[in-house]
Order: C-alpha cells, then structure tokens, then sequence
C-alpha cells in the first residue's frame, strides 16, 4: 500500500492546514497557556497525539488500512520518528500476509464455484488495498458469471418442466373401429 507522491503531498497539505486551523495558536516562541496557568502542547502536537491515538486505536479494532494511513502520515510529519516508521512498518507487512490469505481463500472459493464466498473475500482484499486490481477484476468475473447464470436460468426455466406445470401430453389418435 504504498501511495504515489501526489497523496504524500496531499497527506501533509491537510495535516498542516488541520494544525493551523486548530484554535490556540499563538506566536510560536513559548508554549501557549492554557489559563490555569499551565503549559499545554500546542495545535501540532495536539494534532500528533490524536493523530497517534487514531492508529494505535484502528490497529487495536483490526482497521488496517486506517492504521496505516495514520502511521504514514505521523512518519511523513515527523521522519525522525522510529516509533511511527516501524509501526507503519509492521501495519503493512500485517496487511500484506492478511491480503495474500484472502485472496488465496477467495481463488479457492471461486474455483468451487462458489461466488458469494468468493465475493466476500476479494472485497476483503480491496479493504486492506484498494487498488489491488486481481481483486478488482475478479469481482467483475463473478458478475459476468451471474448475470450469465441468471440468463440461463431465466431461458432454462421457460422450457422446462416443473412440478406446478407438469409437460403437456398431446393426446393420442383414438383409433376408430369400424
């Protein structure tokens, strides 16, 4: 899951904008007082700290994807941060192993012909990486192959017979005797 340099940009463009949008700024020179005449963290840290808590809190409810985009962006904002780096590190290595088994499970459902297991476990796999695109095409598979069943079906069961409507018997010739 790795994003191209247009969403990095975009990552830190709306992080800055949420730091500086956040209310309390001040001069930048010393901490901001908070009136009781204690020292909080300004609107960046602040900014940080929620930033770090939506990660470790999506990972903790199995929210990879989430996780990952919050450790990406507290490793784009602060690249000294070891911690941030290796969490991020271990979000997508997670997501990768939790990837290849879905789609190992979705394949095997498939070939079984069975499309809604199938179905299930390939949108589990764009969960954890959207742009997966054998998942993507796999699902348009599993369309095709029900709208194909759905026609067939629909013709098959003009012409068959069915219990309710048992086949029409045409009536034999009665011979006359003379």
């Amino acid at each position: 899951m790795r994003p191209g340099p247009g969403l990095a940009a975009l990552v830190v463009a709306v992080a800055l904008a949420a730091c500086s949008a956040l209310p309390g700024t001040h001069d930048g020179t010393s901490p901001p007082d908070d009136g009781a005449g204690t020292v909080s963290a300004g609107p960046a840290d602040r900014y940080l700290q929620q930033q770090r808590a939506r990660a470790e809190q999506a990972q903790a409810q199995g929210r990879w994807a989430d996780a990952a985009l919050a450790w990406e962006v507290l490793s784009l904002l602060r690249p000294a941060d070891g911690q941030a780096r290796q969490q991020l590190g271990a979000v997508r290595q997670h997501i990768e192993q939790l990837r290849a088994r879905h789609a190992a499970a979705a394949r095997a459902a498939q070939q079984r012909g069975q499309l809604d297991t199938a179905q299930r476990a390939w949108l589990q796999v764009l969960a954890l990486e959207p742009r997966d695109e054998a998942a993507a095409a796999a699902l348009r598979q599993i369309e095709q192959e029900r709208s194909g069943r759905a026609q067939l079906g629909r013709f098959s069961r003009a012409t068959s017979p069915t219990a309710d409507h048992p086949p029409r018997r045409t009536p034999s010739p009665k011979l006359i005797s003379r």
